[in-house]
């Protein structure tokens, strides 16, 4: 049976209105939170066997953080569709993933998460 893990981006930084939403990095807030999460994982012994993960700059920053802390050792797969995803095609995503798949953390957006 799979166990889906859901982790919305770490803060984002809103210093460059100029800035494209796809772009904007990570406040230090959120790099922070990004320590935190990754030792709660790595303290409750969490392991993925895939991270899913959204194309968008501060998703990829937030997994990248986050697997520092956690040294979970899971695939991770960067996908465009998780970027501004609806719950519905959020759940297309999910229904998706191999069936030898037993623990996935998908790394996205609000509202969708």
């Amino acid at each position: 049976m799979l166990t889906l893990y859901l982790l919305r981006h770490a803060k984002s930084s809103w210093d460059d209105a100029s800035q494209p939403d796809f772009e904007r990095v990570l406040a230090n807030r959120g790099r922070e939170a990004c320590t935190l999460i990754g030792e709660f994982i790595e303290e409750k012994e969490i392991d993925f066997d895939l991270v899913l993960v959204s194309t968008a700059v501060r998703t990829r920053e937030t997994i990248e953080l986050v697997k520092e802390h956690a040294k979970f050792r899971g695939e991770v797969r960067y996908d465009e569709r998780i970027y501004e995803a609806t719950v519905s095609q959020l759940l297309g995503i999910i229904s998706q993933i191999d069936n030898d798949r037993e623990s996935v953390l998908l790394v996205g957006h609000n509202p969708g998460i």
